[in-house]
């Protein structure tokens, strides 16, 4: 769940973030979200220059989440929405 509210709360921010504030007519920032849940590998990559990186199908599935949501939208798998969903009942947040 907690990723979930992550993303509801990006979302308001860039709702209210504007493009460039010389040119509002631009519009506020828009992203899209995507996740899934799953297992995944984490390792660093690397020799020069060092970083941490993801691998799996739970990281591929989250990233087609995102490519193919609509802007200022979340989106995620069934699977997702199911254990955020639980993990909002056992919070006692979760409306019925």
């Amino acid at each position: 769940a907690r990723i979930a509210l992550f993303a509801v709360g990006l979302l308001s921010v860039c709702r209210e973030t504007l493009m460039c504030e010389e040119q509002p007519e631009l519009g506020c920032v828009q992203m899209r979200v995507g996740f899934d849940t799953g297992p995944l590998v984490g390792a660093v990559v690397g020799t020069r220059h060092r970083k941490y990186t993801i691998f799996g199908n739970t990281v591929n599935t989250a990233s087609r989440m995102e490519s193919t949501s609509e802007p200022a939208k979340i989106q995620c798998t069934e699977t997702a929405a199911d254990a955020v969903r639980r993990q909002l009942q056992e919070l006692g947040e979760a409306e019925e």
